[in-house]
C-alpha cells in the first residue's frame, strides 16, 4: 500500500464486502418483507457483534480516517440502502427515501452502541428495529 489510508480503505472494503454478501443473501431470500428484513438485520448485527473491535474501527473510527475513506463508506452505505430497497421492493421515490432513512437510523443506532462498546445493546437492536418496520408496514398496508 502506498499509505495507511490506502490500507484502511482496502481493509474497509474487504470487511464491508463480506458483511454485505451475508446481508444480501438474507435480503433476497424467501418470505415476507418483514421476514427478509428480520433475517437481514440479524445477519448485519451478528456480523458486527462477532468482531466488535473491527466493527468499532469501521463504524466509529472511520470518521477520523480522511475524505477518501468517507467516500468509500458512503459507497458501502449506498449498497446497503439498495439491499434494503430490494428487500422491500421499494419503487416510488417516497418508498426509496423511507429505505434510506431506515438505513441511516440503523447506522446511527449501531454506531452509538459500538462507540459505547455495548455489544449486548448492539444485538438487542434487532427486536426494536423489526418492530419499527412491522409498524411501518402496517401503516403502509392501511393506505
Amino acid at each position: 500500500f502506498s499509505s495507511k489510508q490506502d490500507c484502511f480503505i482496502a481493509a474497509y472494503e474487504t470487511v464491508a464486502g463480506v458483511i454485505l454478501a451475508e446481508v444480501e443473501r438474507n435480503a433476497t431470500g424467501p418470505g415476507t418483507e418483514l421476514d427478509r428484513f428480520e433475517r437481514t438485520i440479524t445477519a448485519y448485527l451478528d456480523a458486527l457483534a462477532a468482531e466488535p473491535a473491527f466493527a468499532r474501527l469501521f463504524m466509529v473510527e472511520v470518521y477520523a480516517a480522511g475524505d477518501r475513506v468517507l467516500e468509500a463508506r458512503a459507497e458501502v452505505r449506498g449498497r446497503f440502502v439498495e439491499l434494503v430497497i430490494t428487500t422491500f421492493g421499494a419503487r416510488t421515490p417516497g418508498e426509496r427515501f423511507a429505505c434510506e432513512a431506515l438505513v441511516a437510523s440503523v447506522i446511527t443506532l449501531v454506531t452509538a452502541r459500538l462507540a459505547a462498546r455495548d455489544v449486548d445493546g448492539l444485538r438487542a437492536l434487532r427486536g426494536p428495529l423489526t418492530e419499527l418496520v412491522r409498524a411501518a408496514l402496517q401503516v403502509s398496508a392501511r393506505r
